[in-house]
């Protein structure tokens, strides 16, 4: 399943967990990260913006190898919206989403990697996870 179909929720926290902040669970049920940070629960990091922060920080800490800057921005992001119109404003007003931009260093180029949602928690879940994918 391509990541860019999933819908937030547990299903998709699992993964970023795993992918992106490194969780496993132990054989007592306990998810331990690299880090050594044990939680009885996964945060709900696809529909919280504070756990979905903590993506957000990994990334500007660069701590995931190339990774670099992060944008979130709120705008005419949605699918029925055109670049611009015909006086140079964004067009489709209700089309109104987010959008996280992930800049990578790949053979010291920059390169982005973007997902658009509804919600700031959904679009920083899905960049991060397609980065992830990228650096597979």
């Amino acid at each position: 399943m391509d990541v860019r179909e999933m819908k937030p929720g547990r299903e998709l926290d699992m993964l970023v967990a795993e992918k992106v902040m490194g969780c496993y669970r132990n054989g007592m049920g306990i998810f331990v990260n690299r880090e050594g940070c044990y939680r009885s629960e996964i945060p709900k990091y696809s529909t919280d913006i504070s756990a979905a922060w903590e993506l957000v920080e990994k990334i500007k800490r660069k701590e995931i190898r190339g990774w670099g800057d992060i944008r979130l921005i709120w705008g005419n992001y949605g699918p029925g919206t055109t670049p611009k119109g015909p006086c140079g404003a964004m067009v489709y007003p209700n089309e109104l989403a987010w959008i996280c931009v992930i800049e990578q260093d790949v053979k010291g180029k920059s390169e982005f990697i973007s997902f658009v949602a509804e919600t700031a928690p959904h679009a920083i879940c899905i960049a991060s996870l397609l980065a992830m994918e990228d650096k597979a």
